[in-house]
């Protein structure tokens, strides 16, 4: 999006709107949406991506997915509200929220919602409002835990029924509303490896559940997809890495065929990889200073701190605490002065920094100057959004290609 930079007066759109200001433009979304796929077609795989809503609130990413024929993966009840308005398909739509209330258990039943089953009270709670609803439930059980290595590791997370749990409550609990279609996985971070180990242990499990009588149809891989936020040489596309999975071997086969040969579709959660180039965040530069000795994070008494009119939450990185440098915006013409320094924002803490680390600007930066994020839609903007000390959340304009 840095190609918007000289099509718009932003030291104006910033006096107008206040700093930080959100810039959002949904047309990349189309082709990355279009990348993840086409690798699904050409292992003649059955692939149904949800865009993860929590990326960004901005409904406009809702609806240019629902434009472009792919889901929305909902975590809050507020997310399926406001998705339902924009008319995406119930069947679509899929509940993953880390807590499931009472009130949005409720509103999936009554919007016929699939749900993500974590453990087993929601399992009885979707269950019990089944029942008292007269609505059927469609669910999905996800499963964490998996064992790796000859010491039968497990991957670490929060999410699930272990991997080797019975899952006996399916066969005991009496809850005939509820009908198991799926199961489902979120490992963090971009190991592909851990998604084929997943994906492996999941196949095992839904011929199980099969031979239970439960109609398993597919099976959700979550997301996890990579996205480019900082300048790696090694980086690997979302859709490369897709591709490298369904390729792997696996069985005297693929994980590909024997998706195919099992007859189970493929579904994932792609939310960051989605907004890749969709967004910028531009704060105003309210003062710069000498960081002295008496500074806790001081690293050399030649380096400044950059105030900025923004909070550290309105900009925050998700994986390590890396961002591409910034650009900058100078209110007028600078000799050549060059100056390195840290960004602060306006949180009232000591350690109020925005980016944990140092920047070098050639030119100098002074007050006025405008300070530009990247690549900032995907969980930068929203994820920790805060408004602590009554200032208002940031403002957002969208401009086109």
């Amino acid at each position: 999006m840095v190609d918007q930079l000289t099509k718009f007066d932003w030291h104006q759109r910033v006096e107008e709107h206040g700093s930080p200001l959100n810039i959002l433009n949904a047309c990349p979304m189309d082709a990355s949406i279009e990348a993840i796929r086409a690798v699904g077609r050409q292992g003649g795989l059955d692939v149904q991506l949800h865009y993860a809503f929590k990326a960004n609130k901005d409904i406009v990413f809702v609806k240019t997915a629902k434009q472009c024929g792919i889901g929305i993966d909902v975590a809050s009840e507020t997310e399926l509200r406001r998705t339902l308005q924009a008319g995406v398909s119930r069947d679509r739509i899929v509940c993953t929220a880390a807590i499931k209330s009472k009130a949005l258990v409720d509103r999936c039943l009554k919007s016929r919602v699939m749900i993500v089953i974590d453990n087993r009270d929601e399992w009885d709670l979707v269950g019990e409002r089944a029942r008292a609803l007269s609505h059927p439930a469609n669910v999905a059980i996800r499963l964490g835990g998996f064992r790796q290595g000859t010491q039968r590791d497990q991957l670490a997370t929060r999410f699930g029924f272990d991997a080797e749990d019975d899952l006996h409550f399916l066969r005991s609990s009496h809850a005939p509303n509820v009908q198991v279609s799926g199961l489902h996985f979120h490992l963090e971070g971009h190991d592909a490896s851990q998604r084929v180990l997943a994906i492996e242990t999941c196949l095992s499990r839904i011929a199980s559940l099969r031979n239970e009588g439960h109609p398993i149809s597919f099976l959700d891989i979550g997301g996890g997809f990579p996205a480019r936020t900082w300048d790696d040489p090694d980086f690997v596309s979302a859709s490369d890495w897709f591709g490298s999975i369904l390729d792997t071997t696996s069985e005297q086969s693929t994980i590909a065929k024997r998706l195919i040969e099992n007859r189970v579709q493929l579904r994932c959660e792609p939310g960051r990889a989605l907004l890749e180039g969709c967004g910028m965040t531009i704060a105003r530069v309210e003062f710069c200073k000498p960081c002295s000795a008496r500074s806790p994070e001081s690293r050399d008494p030649g380096d400044w701190l950059i105030g900025l009119a923004m909070n550290h939450t309105q900009c925050h990185p998700t994986y390590g605490n890396q961002l591409v440098d910034p650009k900058l915006l100078p209110r007028r013409l600078k000799q050549n002065h060059p100056m390195r320094g840290r960004f602060v924002g306006d949180y009232c803490t000591e350690f109020e920094f925005i980016a944990q680390r140092t920047f070098e600007f050639p030119n100098g930066i002074e007050r006025g100057d405008l300070v530009v994020f990247a690549n900032t839609a995907a969980y930068q903007m929203h994820f920790l959004e805060s408004s602590s000390h009554q200032n208002p959340l940031a403002q957002t304009l969208q401009v086109g290609p």
